[in-house]
């Protein structure tokens, strides 16, 4: 039997619908506060407040790209390379249409592919100086019951423990380079290794 994430991937309709109305009540329930696209955008950019923009920012999990489409808009990201990673080739090919709808195709690039799987591909896919914005959930006893752990994973999402996502990081030569939370959702930067003690020397 399909899960629900896997329903909505192989349907198109469903998968723009996602992202329109469903993704900001689901993330506000689980935040705690209202919680959009624009909303996500605002605190994961709080985590990265220097006044140059990274070289290459990586959307992991884009999904239709309505994260990667912010930066892209924006004149500080002029220069970088906005690159979006997902495992459903219908939500790159979303993703490249709307990109592409509002301007920002030649400042984004899609690709369909796994790269928390394993995590390490992503040490090699951020230039020195790269930073990728990630998105996801992590337990909070405050928040989550055993009934939310399951719809979490029938939406398809993973739903972190403890410092796991750190250790996993460190594990695949990456560091957490920013992180805040609201509620179950969390948000974090990672850079390479290398990139953070050459810039702390």
């Amino acid at each position: 039997m399909k899960s629900i994430a896997q329903i909505v991937q192989n349907n198109r309709r469903l998968l723009a619908a996602y992202e329109d109305k469903v993704q900001p009540r689901f993330l506000s329930r689980y935040a705690l506060e209202p919680m959009d696209a624009a909303a996500v955008y605002r605190k994961l950019r709080a985590l990265d407040p220097g006044p140059d923009a990274p070289a290459r920012v990586l959307d992991l999990g884009c999904g239709t790209g309505w994260l990667a489409r912010m930066p892209a808009a924006e004149s500080r990201y002029r220069r970088a390379n906005i690159v979006g990673y997902d495992l459903s080739p219908n939500a790159i090919r979303i993703a490249r249409e709307r990109a592409a709808a509002d301007g920002l195709g030649a400042r984004t690039e899609f690709h369909v592919a796994d790269v928390l799987a394993p995590l390490g591909r992503v040490s090699g896919l951020l230039a020195d100086g790269g930073i990728a914005y990630v998105q996801t959930f992590v337990e909070d006893p405050d928040v989550n019951e055993r009934v939310d752990m399951a719809v979490m994973a029938k939406m398809g999402h993973r739903v972190f423990r403890g410092s796991e996502l750190e250790d996993l990081a460190e594990a695949n030569g990456l560091k957490l380079d920013g992180a805040s939370r609201a509620g179950m959702v969390y948000f974090c930067t990672l850079a390479k290794k290398s990139a953070i003690g050459e810039a702390g020397k």
